[in-house]
């Protein structure tokens, strides 16, 4: 009996020891997943902050649609920086902007026309413009030969460019989070 007595003592403090151990380990998986919302909700908040900014600024393509001669102007200064004049530049045309499928994005298309460049000054150019501020990217480029006389170099083109940006247009940027 006696053997019994401790046999179910035994048994009843290894079942106490395995419940505290559980109980333990439970306590701890709860707070690191306590620690891991309490870092979310940090990270949350930092997001939340930082759309809501995003939302009071306006947005990009609103911006271009207001100041479209200034990107003319850019683009002037960009041929300038590629020692291209601007008698060269025979025509600037903006295409009008373009819904991108079902997004908050708006293609911004700019036809330009160059007479007299070389290649050298052409690729310039289209460099200076695919700078990260300008974000051009040339879509097409079509060169034609000068008719040969002596005046004319034969490394001369007539330039056709067809330049592309993607611009961003929130679709409600008014409403809260």
């Amino acid at each position: 009996m006696n053997n019994r007595k401790t046999l179910i003592s035994v048994i009843g403090w290894t079942l106490a020891v395995i419940a505290c151990v559980s109980g333990v380990l439970r306590l701890l998986e709860a707070h690191a997943a306590a620690g891991d919302a309490a870092t979310n909700l940090a990270r949350l908040d930092l997001l939340r902050t930082a759309i809501l900014s995003l939302r009071k600024m306006e947005d990009r393509a609103q911006v271009q649609e207001k100041s479209k001669g200034e990107s003319t102007k850019a683009l002037i200064g960009y041929a300038r920086n590629a020692s291209i004049k601007e008698t060269q530049i025979t025509e600037i045309e903006r295409i009008p902007l373009q819904k991108l499928d079902n997004s908050s994005y708006q293609r911004d298309d700019v036809f330009i026309r160059f007479k007299d460049v070389n290649a050298e000054t052409l690729i310039s150019f289209l460099v200076n413009c695919s700078d990260p501020v300008a974000g051009y990217a040339p879509v097409s480029v079509h060169l034609r030969a000068q008719p040969r006389s002596e005046q004319v170099k034969h490394d001369v083109w007539t330039a056709e460019l067809v330049l592309t940006r993607v611009l961003f247009a929130a679709k409600n940027p008014t409403s809260d989070l």
